[in-house]
């Protein structure tokens, strides 16, 4: 081999070896296609706006008559007028409490299975 072969070769294996050390170098980052377009940056979410949490009453019974109405809400007897947690009661039904607080108003009413009818006694005025 002659002399202007060999330098021929050996750079060619410089090369050679500075080639293959780039590639191995890349393939441990992440290889990005040029042709994808950019990926946006994320949006600025607007803060949640303040919710204010519902009031936990808890309607358990209902009592109407001629003379009165009742109503056990958070085991607490009310009427109507009466305030209960800043909130005013404003009707009782037979199977619903009407509440307002501020400016919103709140209906409790009683799961079906607390329903009761009126005795028989009741209706006939005994």
């Amino acid at each position: 081999m002659s002399e202007l072969s060999r330098k021929k070769w050996f750079s060619c294996c410089i090369l050679f070896a500075a080639a293959l050390a780039l590639a191995v170098d890349a393939r441990g980052a992440e290889l990005r296609d040029p042709t994808r377009p950019p990926i946006p940056a994320a949006p600025e979410r607007a803060p949640e706006p303040l919710r204010s949490k519902a009031p936990d009453w808890r309607l358990s019974s209902i009592l109407v008559s001629p003379e009165r109405r009742v109503a056990v809400i958070s085991g607490q007897a009310v009427v109507e007028g009466d305030r209960i947690d800043g909130a005013r009661v404003v009707a009782i039904t037979p199977s619903a409490v009407l509440l307002q607080k501020g400016k919103r108003e709140y209906t409790l009413n009683l799961t079906p299975d607390r329903l009761k009818e009126p005795s028989a006694q009741h209706q006939e005025g005994k």
